[in-house]
């Protein structure tokens, strides 16, 4: 009966173990940009109207290899209010459009502290991280709200 107690008993611990183990190893769940972006214009607050940036003028201002995958929207250039999300093949590629999306946010305060000193808010408080494969760039007011939503796909 010690036995047959030991056996389960270290049997237990085993299965316990690859549940932790499995859990150590989990890859980020593939996020569709398309319906991302489509949540933040919808549920965040944006003053002005985003649009989606072709490639050619979103590589220019976010430069990206060929087989990123990429959404890019922006207003009129009045305000600083954009959205960028990135999905690239490799890690090593994502640290290097982090590093972009970094740039872009301090290219924009650049061009923003004299041009409109109030948008420095929204720079200041730019939502830019990278989250395995893919980076994120929000400019926004609603800051807390566009976290909310990123948070949901990006846990």
């Amino acid at each position: 009966m010690k036995k047959i107690a030991s056996i389960v008993s270290g049997f237990t611990v085993c299965v316990a173990m690859i549940f932790v183990l499995a859990g150590c190893g989990e890859k980020q769940q593939p996020v569709n940009l398309d319906i991302l972006s489509q949540e933040l214009l919808d549920k965040a607050t944006f003053q002005e109207e985003l649009v989606l940036l072709d490639r050619e003028v979103a590589t220019h201002l976010y430069p990206m290899a060929e087989d990123t995958k990429g959404r890019v929207l922006a207003g009129s250039g009045a305000t600083a209010e954009e959205i960028a999300l990135f999905e690239t093949k490799e890690e090593s590629e994502a640290k290097n459009m982090l590093e972009a999306a970094q740039k872009r946010v301090e290219s924009q305060k650049a061009a923003f502290e004299n041009y409109a000193p109030k948008e420095m808010e929204k720079l200041n408080k730019a939502i830019v991280f990278q989250k395995g494969n893919y980076v994120v760039v929000c400019i926004t007011d609603d800051v807390d709200n566009a976290q909310k939503i990123l948070n949901k796909y990006f846990a």
